[in-house]
């Protein structure tokens, strides 16, 4: 009777917790409800298993249970046989630091590691965007295929600023569907829990290094040992050339000078003529 009431209770105030929805996020407010009150009920069994365990002591700990997630600590016991600091878990940390990703799952912990990650961050970061700048030169000239290919058949029939704008948006569907919707299909059949909204939106946050940190692979699927190693150097490949194909999108709208906002700003003599003596 105590736990049936307690779960009503529970069910009631996370009701008048979530925000009025409408029929766009409905579907969110049914997850994030449901996921509340099967935490509630958790929680209310295991007090009613363990009464001696009291209500502090247990907040507590599920308190330091957080923090030592949010560091990358297993709180598990004996739960599997995989290291926190693994050879494709720092990889994958590694991956993240110099493209400015930085999920944050992940940190170390120690002084010498702290100083590390501030040095490897100083010297990778400029050198990833070398290589990443060298790779976007390389994927600029089948780019550019494409566009003398579209001057060809069209010029006659268009201004040379339609036919740019029709290459960027043939540029940026491809590049699109190739780095953000195909992938997103792969991530929502491997990890559990992720609807393909939630895939997308993790593929977008990434390959934009705005990385919040919400939606991390390899850490809800069932995948071990050699599997998730692969999956996440996979993921860790995915990323790179990820990023360098949003840069490549960047580049060809750049180069439109009509869309080139950075004219504005520019400080040329065409803006800023020189002063004859």
């Amino acid at each position: 009777m105590e736990y049936r009431t307690y779960s009503a209770i529970t069910q009631s105030e996370t009701t008048k917790l979530l925000p009025k929805s409408n029929k766009s996020n409905d579907i969110v407010c049914r997850k994030l409800l449901g996921a509340r009150i099967q935490l509630d009920n958790y929680v209310a069994n295991f007090r009613k298993m363990h009464p001696n365990v009291s209500e502090q002591a247990l907040d507590e700990l599920i308190v330091e249970v957080v923090k030592a997630s949010k560091k990358g600590i297993s709180v598990t016991i004996n739960g599997t046989n995989e290291h926190n600091w693994d050879f494709t878990q720092s990889l994958f940390f590694t991956s993240c630091v110099v493209t400015t990703i930085g999920y944050g799952q992940i940190t170390p912990l120690s002084r010498s590691g702290k100083i590390f990650c501030i040095l490897y961050a100083i010297v990778g970061i400029p050198l990833t965007l070398v290589l990443l700048s060298g790779l976007v030169e390389r994927f600029l000239v089948p780019a550019m295929w494409i566009l003398q290919w579209l001057n060809s058949k069209l010029q006659r029939f268009y201004q040379p600023f339609s036919i740019r704008l029709l290459h960027l948006i043939i540029i940026v569907t491809f590049l699109v569907i190739l780095t953000i919707f195909l992938p997103a299909i792969i991530f929502y059949y491997l990890e559990e829990g992720w609807t393909y909204l939630d895939a997308i939106y993790y593929c977008f946050i990434s390959l934009t290094t705005i990385g919040l940190g919400d939606y991390i692979p390899g850490y809800s699927n069932e995948l071990r040992g050699l599997y998730l190693s692969l999956y996440k150097m996979v993921t860790t490949v995915y990323l790179f050339f990820g990023i360098t194909f949003m840069m490549l999108t960047l580049a060809v709208f750049y180069d439109i000078p009509q869309l080139n906002l950075g004219l504005l700003f520019s400080l040329s003599r065409d803006v800023f003529p020189r002063t004859r003596n």
